[in-house]
């Protein structure tokens, strides 16, 4: 809702952020290993738009549509300026998608979040096709294949309910003080599908990890996890990292500083979970 009209604005995008991309490209350019340059993009304008949770904190479903439309053609700005250098990895925020009780309803509302939270990424990146429920579909052949890596963040599966909410799934799980369910089989399941969505397409998971004070059950998940990416490996999915969220203990967007998500402390102490990252990354 800036005056410029932000990335719903596709004069002020196009000046603003390619710019913004050229010079980090051109400054960071020799100093980094690869580039993600939009963070979990169907979050940020569902958050704004949709859940009311950040700024401007609406809920205007034609806002949002906007909103995620400009994030795609910014994406494509992004993979204009930064392709042939290091590799660029998408950074989505991806999850299973169940409907909670299995009536009609709720599944029609799995179907429309699958809708946003899937098929406008995988249908851009393995169609060229922009697909946005409530706009016009637009074919933009740029899109097919833009990326090196497609990089995606994990929380925990989403159940829909009859009303149109988003719950953890499953519901019988232990929760975090945010309400999230870590789940295991959900990253198998996310593995998976996009292995059959993109085929042949490297993956990297760019933000895996939970947010506790109990670093016991955070080493026990990320074992877990730690299993299932290797089961993925040896089913023939090319997976080429995973970056832990986060290295160190931040400002967690709903959580402030109460929900701790890192395998250091503020003050840059180590926590068991630490050694348990390093000692997977050793193996690989």
């Amino acid at each position: 809702e800036l005056g410029e009209g932000g990335f719903r604005d596709d004069k002020t995008r196009s000046y603003f952020w390619a710019r913004h991309v050229a010079y980090c490209a051109e400054t960071f350019g020799d100093l980094v290993a690869g580039w993600q340059p939009l963070h979990q993009p169907t979050a940020y304008a569902s958050d704004a738009f949709l859940n009311g949770v950040h700024p401007p904190g609406a809920q205007h479903p034609a806002k949002f549509a906007e909103t995620l439309r400009g994030m795609v053609f910014a994406w494509r700005d992004a993979w204009r300026e930064l392709r042939g250098g290091p590799p660029v990895a998408t950074a989505l925020n991806l999850a299973p998608i169940f409907s909670i009780d299995n009536s009609p309803v709720a599944e029609q509302y799995a179907r429309d979040a699958d809708a946003v939270i899937w098929k406008v990424w995988m249908r851009a990146l393995r169609d060229g096709v922009l697909t946005i429920p409530g706009l016009p579909e637009i074919e933009i052949p740029e899109l097919r294949d833009s990326c090196d890596m497609v990089g995606f963040s994990y929380e925990s599966a989403i159940g829909v309910t009859r009303q149109g909410k988003f719950v953890s799934y499953p519901n019988n799980l232990r929760r975090t003080a945010l309400g999230i369910a870590p789940w295991v089989e959900g990253l198998s399941l996310v593995l998976h599908r996009l292995s059959e969505e993109l085929p042949d397409r490297p993956l990297l998971i760019t933000g895996l990890g939970i947010g506790t004070d109990d670093d016991a059950w955070r080493c026990d998940y990320l074992q877990e996890c730690f299993e299932a990416v290797e089961e993925a490996i040896n089913d023939g999915i090319d997976i080429r990292g995973i970056f832990h969220q986060t290295g160190i203990d931040q400002y967690e967007w709903l959580g402030g500083y109460e929900t701790p998500f890192g395998l250091f402390t503020r003050d840059r102490e180590p926590r068991a979970s630490a050694e348990v990252f390093a000692e997977y990354a050793k193996k690989r």
